[in-house]
């Protein structure tokens, strides 16, 4: 578990998927209104 401030969390996230460990994580989100703009950013970047 890696608790990270607000602005360091998508960088983090995108190094590991861009690392090859898509399969190691998981991520908690509390809404589905949180899930909207990550999914977003990883779209724009093409991930």
């Amino acid at each position: 578990m890696m608790p990270l401030d607000k602005k360091r969390k998508l960088k983090l996230f995108i190094s590991l998927i861009c690392k090859g460990c898509q399969n190691n994580i998981l991520v908690f989100i509390k809404t589905h209104n949180g899930i909207n703009p990550l999914v977003e950013k990883l779209q724009v970047i093409g991930i």
